[in-house]
């Protein structure tokens, strides 16, 4: 019987339970606070604008219920905000589909193969290059959570050029939150931001390239930091043994077929 093919996000039932546990949590302690921190509204400027330098808070004003917290993971769709969050799920979705049918194909693996040979004695240049990428997407275009997706790839990348799984965590998410905080058109942070103050978004702008150049630099340096300790110690991974549970190791040049079909078996 043939053996079923591995999924690119394979999620068990153990880590999906207590994401849920994890959300219905929070859920509840949001829903609790609206009890406990007093509500207040901003003020209003003569020509009906929000007036954000002047709060007072609402006297008598208590706590949303029990059900339309619980609810509120459907409810906010039927929002102000609803067709931006259905659009950006509708997007997760697409990527999602998008990687896995590449994954099905056979694709992502050829890519990476393809990738990790061409680049093994020009590691750290790949891994910037990848860094920059995910650097831009937070700050030009407030990516994060989307990226999720990719990081297997990157992940099962890093683990072929002679790094670890976590050296791909740094090169996506780590990136790409580097990238949020020092946005220069983060639709979220800066486009979106400025419209509710009523500022021009390009006016100081050239503060946030200064902001922009100067933390990019301090994310290679940590991120080259952590590759030479590697290169010092391999023991020091940091998922070293997670790495080693999954069959993975930095592959030495005559060990690269195998330890491609061992990535293939883990993160394909």
């Amino acid at each position: 019987m043939r053996k079923p093919q591995k999924k690119l996000i394979d999620i068990s039932q153990k880590t999906f339970l207590q994401v849920v546990l994890l959300l219905a949590g929070l859920m509840l302690l949001a829903i609790l606070m609206t009890y406990i921190v007093p509500q207040g509204a901003f003020g209003v400027l003569p020509d009906g604008k929000t007036d954000y330098t002047a709060y007072h808070e609402i006297s008598g004003a208590g706590g949303i219920p029990l059900w339309q917290g619980l609810l509120a993971p459907a409810l906010v769709f039927f929002s102000q905000d609803g067709l931006t969050l259905f659009m950006l799920s509708l997007f997760l979705i697409v990527i999602s589909a998008a990687f896995q049918v590449m994954n099905d194909v056979g694709g992502v693996r050829a890519l990476i193969g393809a990738v990790s040979r061409r680049y093994q004695n020009r590691r750290k240049l790949l891994l910037a290059v990848i860094s920059f990428l995910f650097y831009c997407f937070g700050s030009f275009l407030g990516l994060f959570e989307e990226m999720l997706t990719l990081f297997p790839v990157v992940a099962s990348l890093c683990v072929l050029i002679g790094y670890d799984s976590f050296t791909g965590f740094l090169c996506t998410i780590l990136a790409c939150g580097f990238g949020f905080a020092s946005a220069i058109t983060n639709p979220f942070t800066v486009l979106l931001a400025s419209e509710i103050i009523g500022v021009n978004p390009m006016e100081k702008i050239w503060f946030r390239v200064v902001v922009f150049l100067v933390m990019f630099p301090l994310l290679l340096a940590f991120l080259f930091r952590y590759l030479r300790r590697l290169e010092r110690d391999p023991a020091s991974s940091l998922t070293r043994r997670h790495d080693e549970k999954l069959g993975l190791e930095a592959p030495a040049a005559d060990a690269q077929t195998a330890n491609e079909a061992r990535v293939r078996r883990t993160y394909m």
